[in-house]
């Protein structure tokens, strides 16, 4: 037998062998793809059942807080609610690593100011740093007070890892932040924020282990100040994700300067409009008698709930489902809805649309979502179902009551546009109420806003035209607190229902407003000229 024929005698025995392994492959492969969305339904499970009583905790410490304590029992209530809320933070560390390791954590895109991310991680941390007796401060450039396009949440979480390291590794001295611009194209800008304290320092031997997950400088680094060794390898994910870069500089024995520059899409336009437009709500109002109703299944919540509102002034009552929630509404509609996301039988993302459907022809009723964790696919899924807006657990007092006053107030302010407003497009005499009769104010606006509203208008039609709805719910916003400001209230509320349905999703219904909205802004440029030629402005 030839060499030749006993070669093609074994060509059957490798094609079979390579089709085997071929196979092989392909089955531990499919093994292990379910294994990972077996670890995914998982952990998203058990953070479910480990936030939600952790929530409850949060909220309850917060409630006794607002009680009658002497100094130790408030000390022993704020030392318990900074347990809570590290073991809350160390929980969403873990979520969020699974995620970037499934390639699922996603970033938005949405109008923000970076000197309002420092000062919300400041705030958050402050009690952390004062319990230390350590200085805390920041200082930022004046353009960061700008707007800017980008991911504020993940930049927040970002900063607020850097400075929990920072003062976890610092026994004396202070912790400080620094925001600066460091670079600049025609509509790019780039980012550097600097969290620099007087802590320990790290040995230059360790430094390149400090960005990989569940990693310290030592073995003994979580026996002495703790941590899971997973907020710095998150930083770096998160910022490497967002286009940036992120290191340090560091004396051991001196301290440590933690920054990272991120690239950010700068938006045009005159600030200081928005600022006279937009002033700054009271940091808490309560109500007057409004009746809200809150869907939560689970009853440690539900009782923070209802125990911050009462106290506030709102009558409150609670169902534990949706079905129950429908009958409710039905029977007598209240003014607002604060809505759980998770849900038993039917979750809060269908009871809202079945809401919106059984009202359909009704006044616009707010739902605000409360979800456990608030990524970029839960803020989407809530908007998806008709809900108004969302906040995350655990629920705090200010935000909560401010976010209640907002959709009360604006519900009843369009509720009254059909029977207020002039036959003009503009009120003179509800701006200069607004603007607390000052005139010279009143001028100055009113100059500036046309080119302000040019700018608006063609933000609007071009994220109109992209599909963007986070754009076009954004800079209807703006628009709409511009006009308010003016006395335009047809035109404000126009901008209002094409915020509305932006935020819901409904694009298609929206986009066609746009043009209808340039035609009501043109109608109010003109009223304000001709009020300026003839001093109408003295009203």
């Amino acid at each position: 037998m030839s060499s030749s024929t006993v070669h093609e005698g074994r060509r059957p025995q490798r094609y079979r062998r390579l089709l085997r392994l071929l196979r092989e492959n392909r089955l531990a492969r499919q093994e292990a793809e379910a294994a990972t969305r077996a670890k995914s339904a998982f952990l998203a499970s058990m953070s479910h059942e480990l936030r939600n009583p952790l929530n409850g905790v949060i909220g309850l410490m917060e409630l006794l807080a607002r009680t009658n304590l002497d100094s130790q029992q408030h000390h022993y209530v704020e030392a318990a609610r900074a347990c809570a809320d590290h073991l809350l933070a160390v929980i969403s560390n873990i979520l969020d690593l699974s995620k970037i390791e499934q390639g699922r954590l996603e970033l938005e895109s949405i109008e923000f100011s970076p000197a309002q991310v420092i000062e919300e991680a400041i705030a958050a941390l402050q009690h952390q740093a004062e319990r230390k007796h350590l200085t805390f401060d920041y200082q930022y450039e004046a353009e960061l007070l700008n707007r800017f396009q980008g991911d504020p949440v993940r930049l927040r979480q970002v900063l607020a890892n850097l400075l929990d390291n920072a003062i976890k590794f610092t026994r004396t001295g202070g912790i400080s932040v620094h925001g600066s611009v460091v670079g600049k194209t025609a509509d790019i800008v780039t980012l550097r924020f600097e969290v620099r304290d007087t802590g320990i320092g790290i040995d230059p031997a360790a430094r390149g282990r400090l960005f990989k997950p569940f990693t310290q400088a030592d073995a003994s680094t979580s026996r002495r100040h703790g941590g899971t060794g997973l907020g710095l390898a998150i930083c770096k994910e998160l910022v490497q994700r967002m286009g940036g870069t992120i290191g340090l500089r560091s004396t051991p024995g001196e301290g440590s300067a933690f920054w990272f520059e991120v690239p950010i899409q700068a938006l045009p336009g005159p600030g200081e409009l928005t600022v006279a437009a937009s002033p700054p709500r009271p940091w808490v109002r309560g109500g007057a008698g409004e009746r809200i109703l809150i869907v939560e299944d689970d009853e440690i919540n539900a009782e923070v709930a209802l125990a911050i509102l009462s106290a506030s002034g709102y009558q409150c009552e609670s169902v534990t489902d949706g079905r129950e929630a429908l009958v409710r509404v039905t029977r007598r509609a209240p003014d607002l809805v604060l809505m759980d996301c998770q849900l038993p039988a039917m979750d809060g993302f269908e009871t809202t649309r079945q809401l919106r459907a059984l009202l359909k022809d009704r006044q616009h009723l707010p739902i605000i979502a409360l979800t456990g964790c608030a990524t970029h696919e839960d803020r989407r899924m809530c908007f998806d179902a008709g809900m108004d807006d969302y906040l995350s657990k655990p629920l705090d007092a200010a935000t909560l009551l401010n976010s209640i006053r907002h959709w009360l107030d604006r519900s009843k302010e369009f509720r009254d546009v059909g029977r207020s407003a002039p036959r003009g497009a503009i009120d003179l005499a509800a701006a200069l109420a607004r603007l607390e009769g000052r005139v010279d104010l009143l001028r100055r606006l009113a100059r500036r806003f046309p080119d302000a509203a040019r700018v608006h208008l063609a933000n609007l039609a071009k994220a109109s035209e992209q599909g963007k709805p986070h754009e076009v719910a954004a800079t209807s916003h703006r628009l709409k607190g511009e006009l308010l400001t003016l006395g335009a209230l047809r035109a404000a509320a126009r901008a209002a229902e094409i915020e509305s349905l932006a935020q819901r999703g409904e694009l298609q219904l929206a986009s066609p407003m746009v043009h209808a909205l340039s035609a009501d802004v043109a109608q109010v440029i003109k009223e304000l000229e001709e009020a300026g030629a003839e001093g109408g402005f003295q009203v």
